[in-house]
């Protein structure tokens, strides 16, 4: 147990951010069971950004590099999970409609994550350049 505790801050943060770090697998892992491609990346987005808050409001790490590190990792699990989310719908798309309304589908869906992209940017931004905590 000690070699658990050692990296994380002292308190309720040892035991309680491996479950978090569990569960996170857990979770990504039984979206597999989803059949459709779409709904299960936008699940997979939402879990993926939710577990990013939730890093960066905790920082549990007692390095600052480790919570950056964290946070930078976690940022690029919602970066990677969103461009597949993206290679589904094009593909999908792609496949029941002509090459105006794809471009035209494409807008409407990155209109419609661009609120997510700049959470994303500013959560990032507010890890790598706030005051250590």
């Amino acid at each position: 147990v000690n070699s658990l505790q050692k990296h994380y801050k002292p308190g309720k943060y040892t035991m309680h951010w491996e479950c978090v770090i569990e569960m996170r697998r857990l979770f990504l892992c039984l979206l597999q069971f989803i059949d459709f491609d779409q709904v299960r990346m936008i699940i997979a987005i939402l879990l993926c950004i939710i577990f990013l808050v939730h890093h960066v409001t905790v920082y549990p790490y007692r390095s600052d590099h480790a919570n950056r590190m964290e946070s930078s990792s976690l940022a690029l699990l919602v970066l990677v999970t969103f461009c597949n989310f993206m290679k589904c719908t094009i593909k999908d798309v792609s496949v029941y409609s002509d090459n105006h309304l794809i471009f035209l589908n494409m807008a409407t869906i990155i209109e419609a994550f661009l609120p997510m992209a700049l959470l994303l940017f500013s959560v990032i931004e507010a890890s790598f350049f706030s005051p250590k905590r």
